[in-house]
């Protein structure tokens, strides 16, 4: 039963990466630089809904991050990409602007 449910949790959170990156794709191509820094705001910003209100909060988040091995910041390679591939014309897609190596 724990399998399905996180099975289909974890397939929700794709569906919500991936409307959400080609949110961002849409408004790069239509606006160009001007979208990058209300992007960098935004993410620079995020907070995990509910983080203040559940006590115990970034305890539990850190405890279960270290034990399932997970590091958010690997998630900024996938924005990285995205921004490329949304800035890069459509032949030149081989080549990659940006780094994807993230720091830490």
């Amino acid at each position: 039963m724990l399998t399905q449910v996180l099975t289909r949790l974890s397939r929700d959170e794709a569906r919500h990466f991936t409307f959400m990156a080609d949110v961002v794709t849409s408004y790069l191509r239509a606006y160009g630089n001007a979208v990058v820094e209300p992007v960098r705001e935004v993410v620079a910003g995020f907070r995990m809904p509910l983080s203040d209100t559940i006590r115990g909060y970034w305890r539990w988040a850190l405890k279960i991050a270290d034990t399932a091995d997970y590091d958010h910041t690997d998630a900024y390679d996938h924005l990285i990409k995205v921004i490329n591939r949304a800035s890069t014309p459509p032949a030149a897609n081989a080549s990659t602007p940006c780094s994807t190596s993230s720091t830490r």
